[in-house]
Order: C-alpha cells, then sequence, then structure tokens
C-alpha cells in the first residue's frame, strides 16, 4: 500500500518475511518504470539463480544492457514514425469514449475486477478460428474490441489502445533485457458491415504489421503527428511471456 515516491530510489522493494518452522516468503514490489511484465520472468530467473548458488554473480549469463535499447530509440527515424502514424489515422474524426465524463472523487484509489475465463473448448475454437483465417489471436482480439466499440458508440471508425511489448526483433538480445519496453498505441478498427469477416481481420492484421517499425513512438507524440480526435479510454493487452 505505500506508494513509491519517484524522486526517491531505489524504486524496487524487497519483504522477508519468516512464517516460521524454516519458511519463508520473498515479497517483491517494484514500480513499473523499472520493468515490464516480460523482465518480471527473466529477473526471477536469475534472481532464483542466485539463491541456488548462494549469490554467485559469476554464474549469470551475461545480457546486453538496457542502454543498448536507448541507443536503438535514439538512432531511429522520427520523421518517418510520424509520417506513418499520421497516414494511418488520415481522416479519423472522433475520440472513442466510452467512460462517463465525470471527474472521479479526489478521495478514491485503487480498482475494480471482474474475471471472465474462457474454458478450454471455447478457448480452442478461437486459436481454431485464427489459425483458419491466418490471423493471430490478438488480431481477433482486436478486431472483436474493435466492433463492439462500434456498437456501443455507434460509429464504423473506432481507435482504442493496445500494450504492445516494444521489444525491436532487430535489436541482438532484447529477448533476455531487463527494464520497461511496453509501449501503449492507438489502434484503429474501420469496418463495413458487408465486409466479409476474413477480409476484415486479413485487413487490420496488414495494418497493424505495417506499423511494427514505429512502435518506438510514445502516444504523445503520435497524438501530436495526428489529431486530437486520436482519443480513447479503453485498451487491450495480449500477453505473451517467455516463461
Amino acid at each position: 500500500a505505500r506508494r513509491f515516491v519517484m524522486d526517491t530510489g531505489p524504486l524496487m522493494r524487497f519483504v522477508l518475511v519468516h512464517l516460521g518452522d524454516g519458511r519463508y516468503q520473498l515479497g517483491v514490489t517494484t514500480h513499473h518504470v523499472l520493468v515490464d511484465g516480460w523482465s518480471m520472468p527473466l529477473l526471477m530467473q536469475d534472481l532464483m539463480a542466485l539463491y541456488a548458488t548462494r549469490g554467485e554473480v559469476s554464474l549469470l549469463p551475461r545480457v546486453r544492457s538496457y542502454r543498448s535499447f536507448l541507443e536503438w530509440v535514439t538512432a531511429r527515424d522520427r520523421e518517418s514514425s510520424r509520417e506513418a502514424w499520421a497516414q494511418t489515422f488520415a481522416g479519423f474524426e472522433e475520440p472513442t469514449l466510452l467512460a462517463p465524463q465525470t471527474p472521479r472523487h479526489p478521495g478514491l484509489q485503487g480498482d475494480d475486477r471482474v474475471k471472465v475465463e474462457l474454458d478450454a473448448e471455447r478457448l480452442a475454437a478461437v486459436s481454431s478460428a485464427a489459425a483458419r483465417l491466418g490471423v493471430t489471436v490478438n488480431t481477433l482480439v482486436q478486431a472483436a474490441w474493435g466492433v463492439l466499440l462500434g456498437r456501443l458508440t455507434g460509429a464504423e471508425d473506432v481507435v482504442f489502445g493496445a500494450t504492445v511489448s516494444g521489444r525491436p526483433a532487430d535489436l541482438p538480445g532484447v529477448e533476455s533485457m531487463v527494464g520497461l519496453f511496453i509501449n501503449t498505441l492507438p489502434v484503429r478498427v474501420a469496418f463495413d458491415p458487408d465486409e466479409p469477416v476474413s477480409v476484415f481481420l486479413e485487413r487490420l492484421q496488414g495494418e497493424q504489421a505495417a506499423l511494427l517499425g514505429h512502435h518506438h513512438l510514445g502516444l504523445t507524440e503520435i497524438q501530436r503527428a495526428t489529431s486530437p480526435s486520436v482519443a480513447f479510454d479503453t485498451l487491450t493487452v495480449f500477453e505473451s511471456y517467455p516463461l
């Protein structure tokens, strides 16, 4: 419950709890600015290795520094990325907002959760449909959410956010780096009720694939390059971690 103060490090805490009878539990609390979801299994893997070897750091595999990712980002052609995002949202007119525009009470904190799980049969059906259509399950999720947003807002051209891994495939060793790589990007879903579902899904996947080389641009910069209408209050997160 104790929040981190951003200008006072470290932004990570370890609490070792003795449960009695030789049993202990280690609690790790870290601010998201330090590590993303992909990094956590890597961090825990190293921690377990250190535990098993009584802190023998020399046995850990050598990995590239997060600094190499920052250098990669610095070397990108930001102007071409801004142009790509501007083209993607050319003609987009209205923000896609679901939540009522009322200010939250200043004393409210935390969140509410509703958990819904797909059973094995339905999950298999979704995976099978994606394979049959030649698209990823992530594309199916984005398409479904886009159509639902359209039904709820009465629009056939909507935008929502998507959290991406932000780990460029052309950066050697990026899969083993620890740090904050994720980015939240706008996803535009325009659909025509008369368009066959297979064509719609292929088109959506192609549109998203064309932006893979521009995932490093921050959301604020993307919105400056497009228009104020590229605003949303919902997002999807499709997670796939290394461990």
